[in-house]
């Protein structure tokens, strides 16, 4: 054997070894994206950095060559990403919020620079933190949004992404506070923030794509709002760092609701109160899994975002936020019935005026349509999955003490769309939780569900009745079970930006 045929043997076993161990690298790239650089490894395993261009071109005749890109997303290889950015982003972001809250005078906000950090990485404890619910699980997810979306809108996928928020969460906690660092919190603002970060970043995209032509300045403003990190980094480096989202012109069904009605309060001590009660809806729904030429390519191809917010009368204020998408999804298609099942990411936060519950959940998931008749069909989603941090107590919150539980648990999730054409709609919605005892003992049991019904007027406008009802059982050792329940009857006026209500038949607008 010559010194060249072992040298070429020896180049391919390093090939398979590199493809086995990175299949994604070790796809050949045709052509590189302008500004990208491939590495390349030739038989005599040398390697090299070289210029842009056709990557065939620099493969030899005589042995087997593997060009690694370096600098786009897989299968995509026209879009560039930036490391650099969101590494600096993230750590700025948790000085400066580690800044403010010390000129707002929160003394757990001063840290003796990197002699804390160093305590709390090699001592801890880690702990589950006595902070209010609403903190630890609404303002601390949406934290975990912005590291998300400053890797996000500079090109990395969902997976780097998630890796920054994870990155930024363990910053602030080891760093940027005086007290141990939380379990609670690296997981909801970690696993949370990126579930809430790919639908508000997925938003922000439809918002700037979807009006056709270039953006003005209200589409502009209202994608800035919608994720403030990816609207900064737009101004920075404008489209450079868009991703494949923003070329996927999926199937979108909007709703914007605004009504008002009458609401009951039953509380734990036997008292019922009453009066009126207004709210607000926001809903996206993006991607049509009853589409059976669609598929999950990406986490969240398929993704519902809902924000209320309710006021007044005797359960004071509320509002829900929940995020649900496909993290991994395979087609499910039989019969009358066509969808996609798979794994799912969800995450939940519902004030229901008495109480609250909140929860980052991952599992298994089922969601499509049956078509009934010509005119008629029903879609539905299934959902059972596990709370990796949840958290559920009522709103009152003792001084430096906690009254909820928190700690992992299980959900389930339950929506069944009956769809009469483009006349009406019958909704139904449910949302089961029990946390754990992770803190200390007992369990918290909170059913959430809603019932409405649609009538179209005219166009894209509607009309809706829907009634709302939850219940919490608090289960402690000690004293006996605490009982809380609400209810919301309310008349909407609704917005729909599809005549189909977001059904999947031939002719559909998109």
């Amino acid at each position: 054997m010559t010194h060249a045929t072992a040298r070429a043997n020896t180049a391919r076993l390093a090939v398979a070894a590199l493809a086995l161990l990175a299949p994604e690298a070790a796809l050949a790239v045709a052509t590189p994206a302008p500004g990208e650089y491939a590495l390349r490894l030739d038989a005599d395993l040398s390697a090299a950095v070289v210029a842009p261009g056709p990557c065939q071109a620099l493969v030899s005749e005589a042995a087997p060559a593997l060009c690694l890109s370096l600098g786009a997303e897989e299968g995509e290889r026209q879009y560039q990403r930036n490391f650099l950015v969101p590494s600096l982003e993230v750590p700025l972001f948790v000085i400066a919020l580690n800044w403010a809250n010390r000129l707002a005078g929160n003394e757990w906000a001063v840290v003796n620079g990197f002699n804390t950090f160093w305590e709390h990485l090699f001592h801890g404890p880690w702990v589950y933190d006595t902070d209010d619910i609403q903190t630890n699980f609404s303002l601390h997810p949406y934290n975990g949004s912005v590291y998300f979306n400053m890797a996000r809108s500079s090109g990395l996928d969902f997976w780097w992404s998630f890796g920054y928020a994870f990155a930024g969460s363990l910053l602030w906690e080891l760093g940027a506070e005086v007290e141990p660092p939380s379990k609670n919190d690296q997981v909801m603002t970690s696993v949370g923030g990126a579930f809430i970060g790919e639908a508000l970043y997925r938003s922000f995209a439809l918002i700037l794509t979807g009006g056709g032509g270039e953006p003005g300045f209200w589409r502009e403003a209202s994608a800035f709002v919608v994720s403030p990190a990816a609207g900064f980094n737009r101004l920075l480096f404008g489209d450079r760092y868009r991703t494949p989202v923003w070329d996927d012109h999926p199937r979108v069904f909007y709703r914007l609701s605004l009504g008002g009605g009458v609401a009951r309060n039953n509380t734990p001590d036997g008292r019922r109160q009453d009066g009126g009660y207004a709210v607000g809806t926001v809903e996206i729904e993006c991607g049509q899994p009853a589409d059976r030429s669609f598929r999950v390519r990406r986490p969240f191809d398929a993704f519902m975002l809902r924000l209320s917010v309710g006021g007044a009368g005797p359960i004071g204020p509320g509002g829900t936020t929940q995020v649900h998408g496909a993290i991994a999804g395979w087609r499910l298609d039989a019969g009358p019935f066509s969808g996609i099942w798979g794994i799912a990411g969800n995450y939940d936060f519902i004030n229901a005026g008495v109480y609250r519950v909140g929860s980052a959940a991952l599992g298994l998931d089922a969601t499509g349509e049956f078509d009934l008749s010509d005119s008629v069909s029903l879609r539905t989603s299934l959902s059972v999955l596990a709370v990796l941090m949840g958290a559920a107590g009522s709103t009152a919150q003792p001084q430096g003490g906690r009254d909820y539980h928190v700690g992992p648990g299980g959900q389930a999730n339950l929506d069944l769309r009956l769809l009469l054409g483009a006349t009406a709609m019958l909704e139904l919605t449910s949302r089961q939780f029990v946390i754990g005892p992770a803190a200390f003992p007992g369990w918290e049991d909170i059913t959430y569900g809603t019932l409405g019904g649609y009538l179209r007027l005219v166009g894209p406008h509607a009309v809706a009745l829907i009634a709302n009802s939850s219940r919490r059982t608090a289960r402690y050792p000690d004293v006996p079970d605490v009982k809380q329940n609400a209810s919301v009857l309310s008349l909407s006026y609704v917005w729909l930006s599809d005549r189909w209500f977001g059904a999947a038949r031939p002719g559909a607008a998109p």
